[in-house]
C-alpha cells in the first residue's frame, strides 16, 4: 500500500472501531445503506471492532484502481481475533483537493 495512504486508512479503521458511523455518512465516507450493511455484518459475526494497531496496516493491501486510485482491503481488528476474516473494502482516489476515501463495505473472507 502507498505510505501516502497509511494515515488516512489507519484513521478511517479507528474511527469505524469507534463506531462513528453518523459522523462519516455525514463527511460522504460512508452511506447510510453501506453502514447498515457493514453494522449487521459485524454483528453476525459477532465480533467487537477495536482500534488496530500500526501493524494492522502490514495486513492491508492496495491494488492501483487507475491513475490516483486504489482499491485497499484491510481486516476488521476485533477484540477476540486481532485481525478477523471480515475484511473492509475501501476505495482511495487522490483529486487536487485531497484524498477521498469511501468505506464500500465488508465481507466475510
Amino acid at each position: 500500500m502507498p505510505e501516502a495512504l497509511h494515515e488516512p486508512v489507519q484513521e478511517l479503521l479507528t474511527r469505524l472501531a469507534r463506531r462513528e458511523l453518523p459522523a462519516l455518512i455525514d463527511e460522504g465516507v460512508l452511506t447510510p445503506e453501506t453502514a447498515a450493511k457493514i453494522e449487521q455484518e459485524i454483528i453476525d459475526y459477532g465480533a467487537s471492532p477495536v482500534i488496530p494497531p500500526d501493524i494492522a496496516l502490514l495486513l492491508t493491501s492496495a491494488v492501483a484502481d487507475g491513475e490516483g486510485a486504489w482499491t485497499i482491503e484491510a481486516p476488521l481488528w476485533t477484540r477476540e481475533e486481532g485481525p478477523s476474516d471480515l475484511t473492509l473494502w475501501i476505495h482511495a482516489h487522490e483529486h487536487e483537493s485531497g484524498l477521498e476515501l469511501t468505506l464500500r463495505g465488508v465481507a466475510l473472507v
